[in-house]
């Protein structure tokens, strides 16, 4: 039971990786965590001062890849946007403190459509 669990936690940390932005880097426009020369796999989030999670951004082989999520401080989303290879893709929505939509754009490789 405890080699699955130990398995189980490589896996996680390994290809599940969450971090604080905090520890990531820009290098020549790709993401790498500091002092590492491996462009970053994984999700960064970054925090108000006051604790809650101000955004939540997804990257693969150091560009944003997947979704992006940013929070007012109430803890409402703010806005969410899809990201592909680095550039912004699908609908992305923004939203009023209030939940409300306030606005959709349409983007294919990072240009509105």
């Amino acid at each position: 039971m405890n080699k699955v669990i130990n398995y189980l936690s490589s896996f996680i940390i390994y290809y599940c990786k969450v971090v604080n932005f905090d520890i990531l880097e820009n290098r020549d426009n790709f993401v790498y965590l500091k002092n590492n020369n491996s462009a970053f796999t994984g999700t960064a989030i970054s925090y108000y001062h006051e604790g809650g999670i101000k955004e939540k951004l997804s990257f693969k082989n150091g560009l944003k890849h997947g979704k992006a999520i940013t929070y007012y401080k109430s803890g409402k989303i703010r806005e969410k946007v899809l990201f592909k290879n680095g550039f912004l893709n699908k609908t992305a929505y923004m939203y009023k403190e209030n939940g409300e939509l306030a606005a959709k754009i349409r983007y294919k490789n990072g240009e509105i459509v």
